[in-house]
């Protein structure tokens, strides 16, 4: 009789370490999937370290640009005359 119980004893034993094991391993896999969530919500916006006066001429530029060709396109010829 004795033997049956403690066999019956090693047995509850083995199970409860195995639900442990299962419980551990189901905690960690919830961990890491809210760490990989968190990671795949990360968003990365590249800027460019760049002058805000050299932005600023290169945007001036830009517009005088596309104001002769809109000008060029009016039929206004820029090469007449003198800019001063």
């Amino acid at each position: 009789m004795t033997i049956v119980v403690s066999l019956v004893i090693i047995i509850i034993i083995i199970i409860i370490i195995i639900v442990v094991v299962v419980v551990i391993i189901e905690v960690t896999v919830r961990c890491v999937c809210r760490y990989a969530d968190r990671a795949k919500q990360i968003v990365c916006k590249a800027v460019v370290n760049e002058d805000p006066n050299t932005r600023l001429i290169h945007d001036l530029k830009a517009e005088v640009e596309r104001l002769r060709e809109l000008l060029r396109l009016e039929g206004v010829d820029l090469n007449q005359g003198k800019c001063y």
